[in-house]
């Protein structure tokens, strides 16, 4: 920087009083920096729920051997492999503070002035199939008291630079929670919708186990007919992005609705992900259904770190 005294269009070497640069951005990469070194889940488990880690997240690989659970919104990094080996899994639990999640609504309100109530309405496709980044809520909870809603589906998203691979039998899994039987002081409640996996690897991503987004079942009619079935939850949803993906199975169902039915109380729908809630059953006899189907999508990429870094959180 400096003043063009001598008004030639250039800066003089006498004329230049300072030197800024300006970064291009090489060196950040979505995958980290492996910083915090290998990190490997015992066959024994571990659970990160009740016993937070310190450190960045950010390791070299990531190897799973056992079952490790995992608070929703986590961002798991590697800059080399990621590989869930037989026995392993990684669980995300369902949270009742979700709210809505990625919903456009909740469950509610009531059908055509019926005791029938509507399940939660699924988020817009074309929202979804660009939503690669996350927050911390994923499928919305059921409807129903505050004893028994289903909770919502959390959310996870590992970023490897090097490959990614889920062994036969493991299994990655972000599901609803059930909708439970109500009382002659609380209706039943809706199924928990699915929560989001999001899965990208700059090399290649293979899965021969399960990755779930499943919603929920609805709580179950009263034995006495106070209150009837619970709808169930919307599935959620699963991205994949890689240069090369081979899928096994991508669990993106619906809950099923609440078993039998009554005419003699009211029941709540179940939450909406992806998919839509399920209505309740109501006093008319009617039975509960289940909630919609979500989504997966596997995406065939030469650059998966762009979608991450253009996804907008919700």
């Amino acid at each position: 920087m400096g003043v063009d005294t001598n008004g030639n269009g250039t800066l003089d070497a006498g004329e230049i009083t300072s030197t800024q640069y300006v970064c291009n951005g090489a060196g950040a990469s979505i995958f980290g920096s492996g910083q915090d070194g290998a990190l490997t889940i015992p066959a024994g488990g571990l659970n990160w729920v009740t016993s937070a880690p310190s450190g960045s997240l950010q390791f070299t690989t990531i190897t799973v051997n056992g079952p490790w659970t995992i608070p929703s919104g986590l961002k798991l990094r590697a800059t080399g492999t990621i590989t869930i080996a037989a026995g392993g899994s990684i669980t995300v639990p369902p949270s009742a503070s979700n709210g809505i999640g990625i919903a456009t609504s909740a469950s509610g309100p009531l059908v055509n002035g019926t005791a029938v109530i509507a399940g939660g309405v699924g988020c817009n496709a074309s929202f979804a199939r660009q939503l690669f980044n996350p927050g911390r809520e994923g499928g919305s909870v059921g409807g129903g008291s505050a004893t028994t809603f289903g909770a919502g589906g959390g959310t996870v998203v590992l970023l490897a630079g090097g490959a990614v691979s889920l062994a036969a039998g493991t299994s990655i899994n972000a599901v609803g929670g059930a909708g439970l039987v109500g009382s002659t002081s609380a209706n039943t409640g809706g199924g928990g919708a699915g929560g989001i996996i999001v899965v990208i690897s700059n090399t290649s991503i293979t899965n021969a186990g399960t990755i779930s987004v499943a919603g929920a079942k609805g709580g179950d009619v009263l034995a006495n007919p106070n209150s009837s079935a619970g709808g169930g939850g919307g599935g959620g949803l699963i991205q994949l992005a890689a240069p090369a993906i081979t899928q096994d199975t991508l669990n993106v169902a619906g809950g099923p609705g609440g078993n039998g039915s009554s005419t003699g109380g009211f029941a709540a729908g179940g939450g909406a992900s992806v998919g839509n809630g399920g209505q309740s059953g109501g006093n008319t006899a009617a039975t509960a259904s289940a909630g919609g189907a979500g989504a997966a999508y596997a995406t065939v990429t030469s650059d998966p770190s762009a979608l991450f870094l253009t996804s907008t959180t919700p």
